[in-house]
């Protein structure tokens, strides 16, 4: 019912989240109307629920008539338990809080202990803890304060006074914590199919959480030691020939008493226990030779106090909720409140503090207190232990149970499934009106691309923006005036004119590109002093393959390397000139090179272990040709490739050397050609003065004053797919318990036509909170995840299991939710629709939600041709689809969804079950190839 509700207010069903300390539910909605309409309804849920036995059936766990466990928690749990990540953080929990203590549990629960839970246990753990003095609201945004009052004061008039008074109760979190005792070091072993490396965790108990300043300042001393490639940590483990490991990062545990740890990241496994003793041992030469860095310290300090101010500007809701939260569960009086959410005032306190504080809590926090050692170690052999132990217990408990019994239980899930598929009555959820979409504004940006304004602008902003100098420049560029404290950048590359040969160094030049020395006013600055300086000035800065990906694994937009920087206003002028220098002035180091190499050559076994990882690059070389940079990012082509040019530049002749920084400087030259080169600029430009002056100095001296540039057309992922071939792999890994599926269908169809809009709502009515996809997949526990996604810049229809329990019933049972509506035994029903439609609008009002946001889509609308009122125009367009629409349109491009000569499929699941999930898909007519991590990417 509740998220039934949800969608028809703006809001794409209802979310939470469970921490070891509380548990957050939460609701995102599109203006404050539908908000209101909802708040009543959404409380009673979580203080009120009917926990029913068939709910904790299909929810947390059951046994299905074929013996096997599942349960949406039991697949998320089941995805995440062998990971080596949660084997260690487990581990943590379990020995820096000690017997009694909450925080050494795992959030989910562990799968032994899911398997024998039972509902009224569920039912007393709310009973004792669901209760109106256990819950803390908190709400964000722009809301009418008079009328939400109104709305919680009838609320609770009419559902909470009425129970009468609670019974005492104790408030969670409040007992003393057992201290950690002694120091610790302990082997962790975790499954693998490789042995190559592992990680190390190092971690203490630290300051209670009300010692505000002490625990802002052990962040900053974290920071001081292991932030960025000239930090102490990174210069002794990271930044040589033959590294350590492959990063360094530090973390905290936010508890009643924190904890703080360091993490060695693919560290090689003869390394693993020399690890511990050179941490400590830098950590000395710290306190009695080399002392604290108060220039850089300083540097650390004004850095975290532009990311503060950042992270306010751009997500103002996490940051109020995070500092809230932790006051409710651990804060003894409101005077802690305002404290609580000031780190600037503590960060402006150490401002002052001198080298011997900062000595004396380093000596005292991480040198002289108890310490934990944890040494993460792969191991095949644990692998194939844990792969028959599974198979065992899943022949035993079938064993036991017998036949009569599994089909008692068989018989008691499909009454479930009947039950849960029951849906409320349509005059209660008619009862909530679609709120009016015209009421909610887009935030204004005012734009002007290559001189030309987007729109009609007042003449004095106009006037403005053309002070100093005006005229045409050379390359593309667009400004975009917003609310905001500091000046962003934000450059897209063309890679399309880059040869073969070459694209292989992008990864190269992406780890490289903040790291190298350069050439200024004739003098070379070290790569030290540059990355020193570069976090001295920036907020922030990054540069990857396309939006929204990571290393090795290529985002939208994919076609472009994209660079962003952020900087405060006042360095305006230093920005483009910092933007200069690393796109045309830095210099190919060999040394940095190879240091580089081996670095990211450190990092790959652990990819190989990411089942969801696996998945999406399987599907990419299924998909994607020679050209693109998906095939010259594959984890394992630029294994062989780095590896090759390490060797080169550790024992390769003065000409191969030179060869390797010939064929960079080649390749900088194409990639950033201004040609090739999109520039966007988004700050508050009434806070400037002569806003292009500076851009007319921004290219080299090599470029002339007579320089014209023919701008690149927008690219897109689809000009790199290869010839369509409908093929179909599956990769087994030992490191993952449950099975990812990635499913590609081709489509035809442009940004802007109204068909996009007609397959969006289609999309959100079969995949929406209580839609056809999350009762039969979600609610029969076959998968945790499942995602049907339009990607017109690619040209595909993506459908995706992660976490799936049993792989081969839910994508039966997928092909069958399509059958049904396209043979008409279900009918796209007109209330779902409504709801469909409200769930598109609350999606395409997020992509505008903060200025941030709206500067990327100010940017990606060039990209699609849509104009500057693309996402209007969209808005409207998904206010006028009606249930025809979706029929129409599922047949003309997605009938052909799940027909094995049309799409494209990659499975990645447990290495022992390929053998029994090959035929289970050969059944349903799909021919899966089995192949290898190790041959299958060439």
């Amino acid at each position: 019912m509740l998220d039934h509700l949800a969608n028809r207010c703006f809001a794409q069903g209802t979310n939470a989240w469970t921490d070891v300390n509380h548990t957050a539910y939460t609701i995102t909605t599109a203006g404050s109307q539908g908000f209101l309409n909802l708040l009543p309804v959404y409380l009673d849920h979580i203080l009120y629920p009917t926990i029913t036995d068939e709910g904790f059936l299909t929810e947390v766990h059951h046994i299905t008539g074929e013996g096997e466990n599942a349960g949406v928690v039991y697949c998320e749990m089941q995805g995440r338990e062998i990971a080596a990540s949660s084997i260690l953080h487990r581990k943590l929990s379990g020995h820096l809080y000690p017997e009694p203590s909450g925080y050494r549990s795992e959030t989910g629960g562990v799968l032994y202990n899911l398997r024998s839970l039972h509902v009224d246990k569920v039912r007393e753990y709310h009973k004792s803890y669901y209760r109106p003095d256990n819950l803390y609201l908190i709400i964000s945004g722009k809301i009418d304060a008079p009328e939400l009052f109104q709305v919680l004061a009838k609320y609770e008039n009419e559902r909470i006074l009425p129970k009468g008074p609670l019974p005492a109760m104790t408030r969670p979190w409040m007992s003393a914590v057992p201290p950690y005792p002694d120091s610790l070091q302990e082997i962790v072993p975790f499954p693998t199919d490789d042995e190559e490396s592992g990680n190390v965790i190092i971690a203490w108990r630290g300051p209670k959480w009300e010692e505000f300043e002490i625990n802002v300042a052990m962040g900053v001393l974290q920071n001081y030691l292991s932030e960025s490639a000239v930090s102490i940590l990174h210069k002794v483990f990271v930044e040589i020939e033959d590294p350590y490991c492959s990063d360094i990062s530090a973390s905290s545990l936010p508890y009643s008493e924190t904890a703080y740890t360091f993490m060695f990241d693919s560290v090689p496994t003869e390394k693993l226990p020399e690890i511990k003793d050179l941490f400590f041992a830098t950590l000395y030469q710290v306190v009695q030779d080399d002392g604290i860095d108060m220039t850089r310290m300083s540097d650390i300090i004004a850095k975290a106090i532009l990311e503060h101010l950042n992270t306010v500007e751009e997500n103002p809701h996490s940051a109020i909720q995070s500092s809230v939260i932790a006051h409710f569960l651990y804060g003894t009086s409101d005077s802690q409140l305002e404290p609580s959410m000031s780190p600037l005032s503590h960060l402006n306190a150490l401002k002052s503090r001198d080298d011997q504080y900062w000595i004396a809590l380093l000596q005292e926090r991480f040198i002289d207190a108890p310490h934990l050692c944890l040494i993460g170690t792969p191991s095949a052999q644990l692998g194939k232990t844990l792969q028959k132990n599974e198979k065992g217990r899943l022949t035993n408990q079938k064993k036991r149970l017998g036949p009569a019994k599994l089909k008692e239980l068989g018989l008691a899930l499909d009454d479930a499934m009947a039950k849960h598929k029951v849906q409320p009555p349509l005059s209660i959820i008619q009862q909530f009106h679609i709120p009016d979409v015209n009421k909610i504004p887009l935030l204004s940006i005012k734009s002007i691309r290559n001189e030309e304004p987007l729109a009609q602008y007042d003449p004095a902003f106009l006037k403005h923006m053309n002070e100093g100098q005006p005229g045409p420049l050379p390359f593309f560029l667009q400004f975009d005036h917003i609310n905001s404290s500091f000046v962003q950048h934000r450059v897209m590359l063309d890679t399309a004119s880059l040869p073969e040969n070459l694209r292989p160094y992008l990864a190269l030049y992406l780890d490289t590109l903040f790291e190298l020395p350069l050439m200024r006013d004739g003098s070379l600055v070290p790569h030290e002093e540059v990355v020193t300086q570069l976090e001295r000035d920036t907020a922030y800065y990054w540069a990857k393959v396309g939006y929204g990906g990571n290393f090795f694994d290529c985002g939208s937009w994919s076609r472009y390397v994209v660079m962003e920087f952020k900087y405060p206003i006042e360095n305006y002028v230093k920005a483009v000139q910092w933007l200069r220098e690393i796109l045309w002035q830095t210099q190919f180091s060999a040394s940095r090179l190879k240091i580089a190499a081996n670095k990211i050559l450190a990092d790959i076994p652990t990819l190989k272990r990411k089942g969801d990882f696996i998945n999406r690059t399987a599907l990419q070389e299924l998909e994607f040709g020679k050209e693109s940079n998906q095939h010259a990012m594959n984890f394992q082509r630029q294994h062989k490739f780095l590896s090759a040019l390490a060797k080169k530049l550790k024992k390769g002749s003065k000409d191969e050397v030179k060869q390797v920084v010939e064929d960079l400087e080649k390749f900088r030259s194409i990639l950033c050609d201004p040609k090739n080169m999109m520039v966007q600029v988004l700050c508050d430009f009434s806070k400037v003065s002569h806003p292009k002056e500076a851009w007319h100095t921004f290219l080299p001296s090599s470029f002339s004053e007579n320089y014209v540039s023919q701008v690149s057309p927008p690219r897109f992922a689809k000009e790199a797919l290869s010839p369509f071939s409908a093929s179909k792999v599956a990769i087994g890994i030992s490191s993952i318990e449950t099975t990812f599926l990635k499913q590609t269908l081709p489509i035809d169809l442009t940004y802007g036509h109204f068909d996009e809009a007609a397959l969006l709502v289609l999309l959100e009515y079969l995949t929406a909170l209580e839609g056809a996809f999350w009762n039969k997949i979600r609610g029969e526990g076959l998968a945790y995840g499942y995602n049907i996604s339009l990607q017109l810049e690619m040209a595909r229809v993506i459908f995706d299991l992660t976490k799936s329990s049993n792989v081969t019933k839910a994508y039966e049972v997928s092909k069958q939710i399509f059958a049904d509506f396209l043979s008409g035994k279900e009918v796209f029903e007109k209330t779902k629709v409504e709801s469909a439609k409200s769930g598109c609008i609350c999606a395409i009002f997020s992509r505008e939600d903060n200025y941030e946001s709206a500067g990327l889509q100010s940017l990606t609308k060039y990209l699609k041709g849509i104009g500057a009122d693309g996402n209007r125009q969209l808005l409207a367009a998904i206010q006028k689809v009606t249930a025809e629409d979706l029929l129409s349109v599922l047949q003309k491009y997605l009938k052909n969804l799940f027909d094995p000569a049309s799409v494209s499929i990659a499975v990645t699941t447990n290495s022992g079950k390929v053998k029994d999930t090959l035929p289970k898909f050969q059944e349903q007519e799909v021919t899966l190839q089995q192949v290898s991590v190790d041959t299958f990417f060439k």
